[in-house]
């Protein structure tokens, strides 16, 4: 089957959505189009009566099959052919050539990758390094403490020869089946934003552990140009339908040093049933412009969720599975490094094993016009960086059960808790270890849910040169006093 929909902005009026169908005829959807804020507004029938219905599982009873429903009831019909119309809208941002179905069962479709950037043949041409060189200049060529083969775990469907690049579809299965509890798909997707500042309000919903670092002033000549840290990798446990439990590190400006706003890339790994359809660790991207007030196309958002984020050719994007090996108590332990650099006026995110197994998922843009996103602040270097976990409860009046790495206090030490190792802050004149001393803690924290060490070090040791643990099991049933 041959297919492609057209989303071309034009003066002021409409968007033409164009699709060739199998029998080779051609259906035309006019869509009214805000250009100012680059939204789509989408007439829900006629899309649901034309396109729609004719990209590969897009089908309201494809939908359904999905979220493992064989005999639906009213309900659930209905939350499909919501569904069904909400992604009609996110499609109509894009052109798809192609659609695939991965072997853990997530559904890509495929993009011209000049769409999403025109100066994207540019950008390959001149790609950041594959790796940085550690404090003292020596090449960063220190392999995964763990064994693990990243290539080995790319699905064969992201190795195309065309050029062409993935965009996940989202699965929306859990408000599907009804398991979310939300009373309609509005409810739902503003749900799935979870985001949000470091504020008392916010706190409220999330706790954190980890430590930043204020890597850049304005009287420091040398500018902050990324970070990376190898984090072990955990099946996180305990996470329910709302919550989300997270690890990542996070570049942005120090919205408390004149007034500035809070501006982020951020890269990591997370466990969010409602976002992904499961209960499975997927890695994600978010970034913001605006302190985390809206989400919308270059503006802010996960993933693909809006435009922004430009996938690497070859590569998984943002919000698929982790694949490969786990680790687990008191037994061998996974890992992988985890990078965000800003090179050729583009922010990058890299997973790495070793100098012949990594990759690049793909990168933000940067520039003042869409298709680029307008950081401010962050648009030459950052000035903070921070490794953390967090989690996410939508009602914490008792704290969600959901794990932290392993569910275990990070007094537990290696082998049982999650641990950041060895981050690095790039320089533009000469990098530097994450500081042992003068860090802030990465947000509120109750030590009853989940904890961290101090940043140490071990004497001749390389690869424990900096690292701290941490981790936690969340709210503990029957338990006096514990978690909030």
């Amino acid at each position: 089957m041959t297919r492609t929909i057209f989303a071309e902005k034009n003066t002021k009026l409409k968007l033409v959505v164009a699709l060739t169908l199998l029998a080779g005829c051609a259906a035309e959807v006019d869509v009214a189009a805000d250009i100012e804020a680059e939204r789509v507004a989408v007439s829900t029938a006629a899309l649901m009566a034309g396109p729609v219905a004719n990209i590969p599982g897009m089908a309201v009873a494809d939908l359904l099959k999905k979220a493992a429903i064989s005999i639906p009831t009213p309900a659930q019909t209905a939350r499909a052919q919501a569904v069904q119309a909400h992604l009609a809208e996110h499609f109509a941002r894009y052109r798809f050539l192609d659609t695939s179905v991965s072997a853990a069962g997530q559904t890509f479709d495929w993009v011209d990758p000049v769409d999403l950037d025109p100066k994207f043949n540019e950008r390959m041409a001149n790609k950041p390094p594959t790796s940085q060189l550690v404090p003292g200049g020596n090449s960063f060529n220190e392999e995964s403490v763990t064994p693990l083969t990243l290539p080995e775990k790319i699905d064969p469907i992201f190795r195309r020869s065309d050029g062409l690049v993935p965009v996940l579809r989202p699965n929306l299965t859990n408000f599907i089946n009804g398991a979310s509890g939300a009373a309609n798909l509005t409810e739902f997707l503003a749900n799935l934003k979870k985001a949000g500042p470091n504020t008392a309000a916010a706190s409220t919903f999330r706790l954190y552990t980890g430590w930043q670092s204020q890597v850049n002033s304005v009287s420091n000549s040398a500018l902050n140009t990324g970070a990376e840290a190898w984090i072990n990798t955990w099946k996180t446990a305990g996470v329910p339908s709302g919550a989300f439990s997270l690890v990542q590190t996070s570049l942005g400006s120090a919205e408390s040093i004149g007034g500035k706003r809070t501006e982020t890339v951020e890269f990591g790994l997370q466990t969010d049933p409602d976002r992904y359809g499961d209960n499975l660790v997927h890695y994600f991207t978010y970034f913001n412009t605006d302190g985390y007030a809206s989400q919308g196309n270059y503006i802010g958002g996960y993933n693909q969720d809006q435009l922004g984020f430009v996938p690497y050719p070859g590569a998984f994007p943002p919000g698929t599975q982790v694949g490969g090996n786990f680790s687990t108590v008191g037994g061998t332990q996974y890992e992988r490094r985890l990078s965000v650099q800003l090179y050729n006026g583009a922010w990058w995110v890299q997973d790495f094993v070793s100098p012949t197994s990594f990759t690049w998922l793909g990168y933000y843009p940067v520039g003042t016009t869409s298709p680029n996103i307008n950081f401010q602040y962050i648009k030459n270097s950052a000035s903070i960086a921070t490794w953390y976990s967090e989690v996410y409860d939508p009602t914490p009046s008792t704290w969600t059960k959901a794990d932290v790495a392993a569910g275990k206090f990070a007094s537990a030490g290696w082998g049982s808790v999650g641990w950041i190792r060895n981050p690095i802050n790039y320089r533009t004149s000469g990098n530097l270890w994450f500081p042992l001393t003068g860090n802030g803690g990465a947000g509120s924290n109750d030590p009853l849910c989940y904890t961290n060490t101090a940043v140490k070090t071990i004497a001749g040791d390389s690869t424990m040169t900096r690292y701290w643990y941490y981790g936690g099991p969340g709210y503990t049933t029957g338990a006096t006093g514990t978690c909030k």
